[in-house]
């Protein structure tokens, strides 16, 4: 798809959180490092990166099998989110300037505003309240409670929240399993790649910019 044909009709813009509006896959990193890190055991970010995207039980399902952990998915699932808790007093989330200027571009009365993770619904809270995002959105679904990405679920119910027609619909992406679901929920789907995701198959996506900013001209 060309882009000057991208919001053609649509009604709804749709961004996933983590990697594509924040850059918040660092901090991740480093909590499921320091978490096994207890178990000494070191976790190499260059397999991290193939986890970005994946549900919360799966990456660490993976990353169990990947260190021949001798625990469960959701042993290490509970020692990451202590470690992560005590970074994310202190720590700040990233905002990526392009997606900024992209959201401060959107004419609202034209678009519907919504934001999708599968993150919990605390931890977008808290991001939005760090980065002072909320104002952009009229809806924010999270996925925590809905069979995850890659499945379409979490974009269908954004899609539902909207009141728009899935193809009206424009998403904004940074993983192959965020792509994948949004595909699949019917939406025109927008990669995004970032320094973590820019080695994963964006093959599906119907359009591939570098940044956010070459799409401005076009809404």
């Amino acid at each position: 798809m060309e882009i000057a044909a991208l919001f053609r009709s649509v009604r709804a813009i749709v961004f996933d959180l983590d990697g594509t509006l924040v850059l918040t896959d660092r901090l991740k990193y480093e909590s499921y490092l320091r978490a096994v890190a207890q178990w000494g055991r070191h976790l190499d970010f260059a397999f991290y990166k193939t986890l970005i995207g994946e549900s919360r039980r799966e990456t660490c399902q993976r990353i169990v099998d990947h260190l021949a952990l001798d625990m469960s998915w959701t042993d290490l699932a509970q020692a990451r989110e202590r470690e992560f808790q005590a970074m994310m007093a202190q720590a700040r989330a990233p905002v990526v300037r392009a997606a900024l200027r992209f959201l401060r571009a959107i004419p609202r009365p034209h678009y519907h505003v919504g934001l999708v993770s599968s993150a919990s619904m605390d931890w977008i809270e808290w991001v939005l309240k760090r980065t002072r995002l909320s104002r952009h959105f009229d809806s924010v679904i999270s996925g925590e409670n809905l069979p995850n990405k890659p499945e379409p679920d979490p974009y269908l119910a954004a899609i539902e929240v909207a009141a728009v027609t899935p193809w009206d619909t424009v998403v904004a992406e940074d993983s192959q399993a965020g792509v994948e679901s949004a595909v699949r929920a019917g939406a025109r789907v927008v990669a995004v790649p970032n320094e973590a995701t820019r080695g994963q198959d964006f093959s599906r996506a119907h359009v591939r910019v570098d940044s956010l900013d070459h799409l401005i001209p076009y809404l």
